[in-house]
């Protein structure tokens, strides 16, 4: 019965109303009402799958828009409530409430979920946020090979504040226009001299390192698949030719071991005028023949062999 039910039932959202409403779809004239907002008895406990449709979509997108409006708002709110300053006991940052007893504590805020206490401190960035960031500046989509060395070199933020021009044509980002904007809006987000440490320091020499060791392996590999391409393009060639000359060979050793038809002795001395034309295989070409293959140039027939020479 609950499977009748769905064949002939289906729930959809409406957006006037902003409710989920069931509509009658088979064709009983004992069932007067076609939408309803009551589920049908007879499913009991059970529920129908909400259908897709354009009021579904834009409920989803609305509540999706909001929710993230909401958590913005909060941990705006959190940030406002709060205040990070470093314990002079352990050296570590606490954060303290602005309000009630003034507790603090080494745990970040609750509300804040997985997001950092400062967005724009790069050096605390790591390579999700340093996608993300290239994703904002419109890299991404620009520069197909930039995710993927983000990805295979690790790049953070202190080895992004490491970077120069140059290394950012290295990550793939080929466009000057994109090196200058991400170098522009990172001057404006850290706002201070970069603190170089050696351990970041020596990742970006790997960096560098690796890109040449990279490049060279590229160049290596082209001019072996172009040697390997000639050399295959030679070996089609010799093929060919030892396949040419085994069907000559064939047709050599053919007809009775003679090499040549019954009827080419009867035309080899064929007394033929300067006006007529025999017509071989629509262009005139070689026939097999007393001679072995032959071509009838001017007033008789001469042997390939001679032509070639």
């Amino acid at each position: 019965v609950r499977v009748l039910i769905g064949e002939r039932y289906g729930k959809v959202y409406d957006l006037t109303t902003g409710r989920f409403v069931y509509c009658y779809e088979g064709n009983s004239p004992l069932v007067t009402t076609t939408v309803t907002t009551t589920k049908p008895i007879l499913l009991g406990s059970e529920d129908l799958e909400v259908r897709f449709t354009k009021d579904f979509a834009k409920m989803q997108i609305q509540l999706f828009c909001r929710a993230c409006h909401a958590r913005t708002v909060t941990r705006a709110l959190v940030r406002e409530r709060y205040r990070r300053e470093i314990d002079p006991v352990s050296g570590r940052y606490v954060y303290r409430k602005l309000f009630g007893d003034g507790s603090a504590s080494l745990d970040v805020p609750f509300l804040l979920g997985g997001e950092k206490w400062d967005l724009n401190d790069v050096a605390a960035w790591d390579e999700r946020e340093v996608t993300y960031f290239f994703r904002r500046m419109g890299v991404l989509r620009a520069c197909e090979g930039c995710r993927a060395a983000i990805e295979m070199f690790g790049i953070d933020g202190p080895l992004l504040l490491l970077l120069e021009r140059d290394d950012y044509v290295t990550m793939g980002i080929d466009k000057s226009i994109y090196v200058k904007k991400s170098l522009l809006e990172l001057k404006r987000l850290y706002g201070k001299d970069v603190e170089a440490r050696e351990r970041d320091l020596i990742r970006r020499d790997h960096f560098r390192r690796h890109f040449s060791l990279l490049s060279s392996a590229i160049i290596i590999q082209r001019a072996y698949r172009r040697r390997h391409e000639m050399l295959f393009a030679k070996r089609v060639v010799d093929v060919m030719k030892k396949k040419r000359d085994r069907e000559r060979l064939a047709n050599k050793n053919s007809y009775g071991g003679k090499g040549y038809p019954w009827w080419s002795e009867m035309i080899h001395d064929l007394v033929i005028d300067d006006d007529s034309r025999i017509k071989n295989f629509g262009k005139r070409g070689p026939i097999p023949g007393c001679l072995g293959w032959e071509t009838y140039v001017g007033d008789g027939w001469v042997s390939e062999k001679k032509i070639g020479a």
